[in-house]
């Protein structure tokens, strides 16, 4: 029997959905359920597997981190990184990481990313709420040095470059990882001003405009022991941005797929032409051997003038006045795979250019450009198929 809810026998016309309400249970707390079928004979099927759920921070006083920044002036349009070293002296039992960003982050710890989600959190008014994020990261923990990482982006809530700007502030960080160690003590490491930051590879994003990304810049270990010095800077505190922190409850954004190009032509004597073959959300990950410094440039288009070039009109220039477009600087040192990170594209088409440098293996070839479609990951729910191959393609 459970000690916190039964429901009783439901009959089938009821559905197999059975309304529980958790309103009352407090934060961070663990709830184990499982389910049986009683047969019209009278007879009862066996008892579920236990499933289970957990309760966040269902209270805005549960938080006692706080909403840092980095230095304006120092940041410029960059997206900047976030580190803490912090120890545990005792052996870990669960460990929970909460964090929301003002914008969009990636969470690191110990140098390994966390999850495969992206674009993350989702987009809200943020003035009334703005979502956080749960990991488990217990299994990531360990007795002695650790590093708490998050890489942030300025997202739609520093959107600043179309629609007359309509930022509410810099991208910033607030979280909070709660270890519960064996013995039954905790440990609470939250963003304050003892963090540091600094500027990133990305040079510059934007949801609408693209992503600049210098890799001669990146340190794999910036988010992993032993402890990086050098470029590191104290972090600013910001005011909240003002909505209430609420837990995501929607499914996160995740890559869904990749598309090869179809076609790849040359347009002039520096830019080639990749056909995907149908249109697509998402972005182009790039394979590159190329010398140092060397610019790729990506522009991104659903359709292409009468002169082959791409036609920005259909990604919605006339409105947002600029270019879907990614830039990547090469590192020079053999080949190099990249992705955007705080950016994505609508498109079928992507003109590939070539500045400051060249090639190692030539001119580009069809696997230099993969289409990686990105959205919420909702479950599939129904399918459609016609006498129609065009129709059956969508």
């Amino acid at each position: 029997k459970g000690t916190l809810w039964e429901s009783g026998y439901l009959p089938v016309t009821h559905g197999p959905w059975a309304l529980f309400d958790a309103t009352g249970l407090p934060s961070r707390m663990q709830a184990w359920w499982r389910v049986r079928v009683k047969y019209e004979n009278g007879l009862y099927g066996e008892w579920s597997d236990i499933g289970s759920f957990e309760t966040g921070l269902k209270n805005q006083d549960d938080w006692l981190g706080k909403w840092i920044s980095m230095n304006a002036e120092t940041r410029g349009r960059s997206a900047p990184q976030f580190r803490k070293e912090f120890e545990l002296t005792r052996p870990v039992g669960k460990a929970r990481l909460y964090v929301s960003s003002a914008g969009w982050h990636e969470s690191w710890v110990n140098g390994a990313r966390l999850g495969d989600e992206v674009l993350q959190p989702s987009q809200t008014d943020y003035e009334k709420r703005i979502f956080y994020v749960a990991h488990d990261v217990t299994s990531l923990m360990k007795e002695g040095k650790n590093v708490l990482g998050f890489w942030a982006g300025d997202g739609f809530y520093n959107q600043d470059k179309v629609w007359a700007n309509v930022s509410y502030g810099p991208p910033g960080i607030i979280a909070q990882l709660e270890v519960t160690h064996t013995d039954g003590s905790t440990t609470v490491i939250s963003t304050d001003e003892t963090w540091q930051c600094k500027t990133s590879p990305v040079i510059e994003s934007n949801v609408y405009a693209g992503e600049i990304y210098d890799a001669r810049s990146y340190n794999p270990a910036w988010a992993a022991m032993p402890g990086i010095k050098s470029g590191w800077e104290k972090v600013i505190p910001i005011p909240p941005p003002g909505g209430l922190l609420t837990a995501q409850e929607l499914p996160p954004c995740r890559a869904q797929g990749s598309v090869t190009p179809i076609s790849i032509r040359e347009f002039n004597e520096n830019t080639w032409i990749y056909d995907f073959g149908q249109n697509m959300v998402g972005w182009a990950r790039l394979k590159v051997n190329a010398t140092p410094g060397t610019r790729i440039i990506l522009r991104f288009a659903e359709d292409l003038l009468s002169s082959g070039d791409l036609n920005f009109a259909t990604s919605g220039v006339s409105a947002t006045k600029v270019i879907q477009a990614d830039t990547y600087i090469c590192k020079g040192e053999g080949e190099e795979t990249w992705e955007p990170r705080f950016s994505f594209h609508g498109f079928r088409y992507a003109a590939l250019s070539i500045e400051n440098g060249f090639l190692k293996d030539g001119i580009p070839g069809k696997d230099m450009l993969e289409g990686i479609i990105i959205h919420t990951d909702m479950g599939v729910t129904g399918e459609f198929e016609s006498s129609d191959e065009t129709i059956n393609a969508f």
